[in-house]
Formats: C-alpha cells, sequence, structure tokens
C-alpha cells in the first residue's frame, strides 16, 4: 500500500515506462492541434495552412496560400485565391481582382474580391483576344496592325489547329510563330535548315529579352548543358528553341527532352520553317526533312506550324502529308505570291554578256547593292573577276569556299563594302537584305520555284527592284547535263523530277509573248490576270511591255 501511494505522490510523466504501463495500460492519446482541410489532397500535391477548397495542379506547391501565390511564369499576386481550370492540352489560370498594374513584364493583382475573378483574355476555345495580341505585336515587333493572314494564321496556332502558312519572301511569316510563342505557355521548337538562319533569328528574339537558344553540333557543351537543364525545369524560362532537322533525326537525347516537356503539357508547338524541304518535289529537297514526321507519331496532340515562300499545289499536298497534318482540320493560309514591286525580264545571253552586266549596274544601280547568280563556282570566280575589272567592287560566294570565307563575304557585302556578290545557290535561304535593288541571273535556273525564291531576294524593303534573266542554249544543255546524272546521291527519283521541273523552266524563258507573272504564279497555283502587270509600266515584264508598245 505504502508503495503505491508512492506512486500516486510522484509526477507520471517522470515514471518508467514499464510502471506507466501497468498503472495505465490505455494511456489517452493527446489531443492534436492539427485541424483537417476540408479537401483531400491528391498524390505528389503539397500544401501548408490551406483554407481554400479548390484542386491544386499537379506538383504546384502552394504555402499560406490566402496571403501569397507564386505562378510558374513568375506573374506577382497578392492576396488572391486562386481558381484552376485544366484543358485536355494547356493550362489556364484566372485570377480574381479588381484592379491592374503593370510592372515591366509582370501584372501584380490587388485589392483582391474573392468573390468574382477577372475576365479571361482568351475566348472560350483558348485563342487570345485580338487585343493582347496587338499589344504584343506593338509591345514586341514595334508594328501597329497584322499584315495580311497573319492575325488569322496566330489564332489557329493559339487554338491548337495545324496550320500552313505560304506567305512570300518578306511577307512576315516568323512572327506567325514568334509571337504566339511569347504568350503562350511552354516551349516552342523551331526546325530550320541553316545554321546562320537559326544564328539571325536566335539573335533577333534575344535583342527582344525572349529567352531563346540553339542547339546544333556548334553548341558548346556548357551551353549546351544550361539549355538541356532549363528545359527540365518545372517551367522552363526558354520561349523558343531552334534546331536543325539533322539534329533532330541524329539525336535521340534531343527527342527525351522533348517527350519530357510532351509529358508536362510544354510542348507549345513545332514550328517547321521553309517547309517546302519536306517535299520531294520541292527544288530544296532534303531527306532529314523528310523525317520530320515522326514529330507527329512521337508527340500526338502537339501543334505543328508549316512556313514556306514558295510551294505550288503539289508541294503544298506533300507537305500536309510528310509531316501528318490532318487535311480536315489544318488551317492553309496562302498569300498572293504577286511581288508587285519586281521587274521582270529575260535577256539574251550573248557573248559580251558580262560586259553588258557591268554597263547595267553603272548606269541604273550605281552604289546599289546586288546578286548576280552563277551555275557553276567557276562561274562565280570569274564573273566576280570580270566585275572587278570594271570598278565594281564585288565577291564571290559558294561551297568551295571555307565557311568563315563565305560568312566575311556575307558580312561585308550585308555592311556594304562589296556592292555585288556573284553566288551559287548557296547563297540562298537566310539572305535577309531589304535593299537589294537588283538580283541577275547569268545562267537559267534550274525550276520556276528556284528561279521565284532566288529573284524574290530583291526588293523586301517593298521599292522597285529589277529580275533579269540571261538565257542562252549553251547554258541549258550544261544544266541538262549536270541534272542528267545520277550516282554520288542523285537517284532516279530526282532526275525524273529535276527534269521536269528544267522542262517548265525552259517554257518561261522561250515564252515571248504572255505575262512573266502569269506565267510564274500559275506554276505556284495562282491565277493572275495580265492587265494588272501592264498597268504599272515601270515593274511591268519585259513581254507585256513589247505587247503594248505593238499596240501603240
Amino acid at each position: 500500500m505504502a508503495c503505491i501511494i508512492y506512486y500516486k505522490n510522484l509526477d507520471y510523466d517522470m515514471l518508467p515506462t514499464s510502471k506507466k504501463r501497468r498503472l495505465n495500460p490505455h494511456p489517452p492519446v493527446p489531443e492534436s492541434p492539427y485541424v483537417a482541410p476540408s479537401y483531400q489532397i491528391p498524390d505528389e500535391r503539397t500544401s501548408s495552412d490551406v483554407t481554400s477548397s479548390h484542386h491544386v495542379p499537379d506538383k504546384r506547391l502552394f504555402t499560406n496560400v490566402t496571403s501569397s501565390y507564386q505562378k510558374p511564369d513568375k506573374r506577382e499576386f497578392s492576396d488572391a485565391v486562386p481558381s484552376y481550370q485544366a484543358r485536355p492540352d494547356k493550362r489556364e489560370f484566372s485570377y480574381a481582382a479588381t484592379t491592374t498594374h503593370k510592372v515591366s513584364d509582370k501584372r501584380v493583382f490587388s485589392d483582391v474580391a474573392p468573390s468574382h475573378q477577372v475576365p479571361s483574355r482568351r475566348s472560350s476555345s483558348g485563342v487570345p483576344d485580338k487585343q493582347l495580341l496587338l499589344e504584343t505585336l506593338r509591345k514586341y515587333f514595334k508594328f501597329e496592325s497584322f499584315r495580311e493572314n497573319q492575325f488569322e494564321a496566330i489564332n489557329s496556332t493559339c487554338a491548337g489547329l495545324d496550320t500552313l502558312i505560304l506567305m512570300p519572301t518578306g511577307g512576315g511569316k516568323s512572327i506567325c510563330y514568334q509571337l504566339p510563342a511569347i504568350i503562350s505557355e511552354g516551349v516552342t521548337i523551331v526546325v530550320s535548315p541553316l545554321k546562320s538562319l537559326i544564328a539571325d533569328q536566335v539573335h533577333r528574339m534575344q535583342t527582344l529579352n525572349v529567352k531563346t537558344s540553339a542547339l546544333s553540333g556548334e553548341t558548346s557543351e556548357i551551353d549546351a548543358e544550361s539549355i538541356i537543364w532549363d528545359l527540365r525545369q518545372e517551367m522552363p524560362e526558354h520561349k523558343l528553341l531552334f534546331v536543325t532537322p539533322e539534329k533532330i533525326s541524329a539525336s535521340g537525347s534531343l527527342m527525351s527532352i522533348f517527350q519530357r516537356l510532351h509529358e508536362r503539357n510544354l510542348l507549345a508547338r513545332f514550328v517547321i520553317d521553309e517547309a517546302h524541304c519536306v517535299s520531294m518535289w520541292g527544288s530544296d529537297f532534303r531527306p532529314d526533312y523528310r523525317k520530320l514526321g515522326k514529330l507527329r507519331q512521337e508527340y500526338p496532340g502537339v501543334p505543328i506550324m508549316a512556313l514556306t515562300a514558295t510551294a505550288p499545289p503539289k508541294v503544298r499536298e506533300d507537305i500536309l502529308n510528310q509531316l501528318g497534318m490532318d487535311k480536315r482540320t489544318s488551317k492553309v493560309f496562302i498569300q498572293s505570291f504577286n511581288r508587285p514591286n519586281l521587274k521582270f525580264e529575260v535577256r539574251n545571253k550573248a557573248k559580251g554578256c558580262l560586259f553588258d552586266i557591268c554597263q547595267l549596274i553603272r548606269a541604273n544601280f550605281p552604289k546599289q547593292c546586288g546578286i548576280i547568280y552563277c551555275l557553276s563556282r567557276a562561274d562565280c570566280e570569274a564573273a566576280a573577276a570580270g566585275l572587278r575589272e570594271q570598278g565594281i567592287t564585288s565577291a564571290p560566294y559558294h561551297a568551295g569556299l571555307p565557311d568563315q570565307q563565305r560568312q566575311r563575304v556575307f558580312t561585308a557585302w550585308s555592311r556594304g563594302t562589296f556592292q555585288v556578290v556573284c553566288a551559287t545557290i548557296a547563297f540562298g535561304m537566310g539572305i535577309d537584305k531589304a535593299d537589294v535593288r537588283f538580283v541577275i541571273h547569268y545562267s537559267m535556273p534550274k525550276s520556276i520555284e528556284g528561279y521565284y525564291q532566288e529573284a524574290g531576294r530583291a526588293g523586301r524593303d517593298g521599292k522597285f527592284a529589277s529580275c533579269i534573266l540571261y538565257f542562252s542554249k549553251s547554258d541549258l544543255y550544261r544544266m541538262r547535263s549536270m541534272l542528267s546524272k545520277t550516282g554520288f546521291g542523285r537517284k532516279a527519283d530526282d532526275k525524273t523530277r529535276d527534269q521536269g521541273n528544267l522542262q517548265h523552266m525552259i517554257e518561261y524563258v522561250d515564252n515571248k509573248s504572255e505575262c512573266r507573272r502569269s506565267i510564274m504564279l500559275r506554276y505556284l497555283g495562282e491565277e493572275f490576270d495580265s492587265k494588272e502587270c501592264i498597268a504599272h509600266l515601270r515593274t511591268a515584264c519585259d513581254n507585256c511591255l513589247a505587247r503594248n508598245k505593238n499596240r501603240i
């Protein structure tokens, strides 16, 4: 009894565990201060001190939600209770607020009333309203309004539709994917054929403070690791990533990065620039472009945008088929291929042709830059030397020159150090100099499509420019000889295609009566009334001028 009294007089908490069990085998469980929330947190979702009843997106961390919330895209909110609504392919947040303050690129919402919401700047279909698009256009690109088909094409890709855009050189194709990339959640992947073109686009977007990078064989290991690290983050900072088709076909690690983005709904879209390279019927067919169809197979549901400046109907059909774009739902935007500021002319190529060209440049284009396209590397070297002898600064440009030398020539010509570049077709895609006043073909091109692209590098500023093609039977024989050969990677199908394209080109140069524009545009799938050509005498083609002169 004394022993029992002894234990009763002691503090219970100080007793050994064995004694506690003997005295009280079922001790009361102390009441927990924790109060269970009114909802159940799904797997992989964490929260603390949450009092709202909304669903939290996967892998998002909310702390003290009633006082602050940090959105993945770094916009700041205070005293707001967010609501979240998931769409099948995107994520959309809407927030209640009574006042909006713009701070740099961020929006800060304050004085929040939880009972109502800010009207969404997207329609029910997920398309941003026109005012938001115009604000972005003015802020980043300094344009007051959209050009033809730009607004509609942007709406299409923002709605998650496959989109094919055909616009002539200088028509504003790039904005059709750059602007959506800025306003969209996730990363836009741009496939482009030339490293020089990629470098130019990356530089432009970086100057606009849009996070943009490129992954290619020339990307340093440190830069590549930095890019890949960001793409693996929950919300990458990158808006645009440029890659070559060769990189996609050869790099399994790049495809795995795309897969991780796809799994998190962060692949905004694939953009295929110079999409005519996909088609074996095009003048610039590239086998690695043909393999891009696997993007649709590997990442279903990700919108595809294809862009090109030239694509006859047969090539358009092939682009849609090869990229797996659904013809029933894809949107196709075709702008007129007519370049009203360009004058087209075909001249006979005589022995003294190069001297005539020098006279033409000195008389009509003094101190104005231009391009002379040649059939071979030897022709480029000879033409450049001939122009220099006549006092016209010029340099050759062809695939036989080292990369650094070609880059120096291009840079010097762009800055006005050289007036003329004498080049093969290697001087092609990515040449974006606005004030080219003349493009002369010293030899006949192998296709109308190629001729349109090369001549179209003149007058991108919208001002008058001249496109002159010199034609001789000897050049035709040389061209036929080149295209008749197989081997060295050329297949019989390539031979058949190229000979068919050449025949269309022969019909163009041999025609002495029909409007040049009509012939060219009809080949590209567009009807054109020759009356529009002769209506502007300065830019009327040689055939229309001759026909009009005969009538007078």
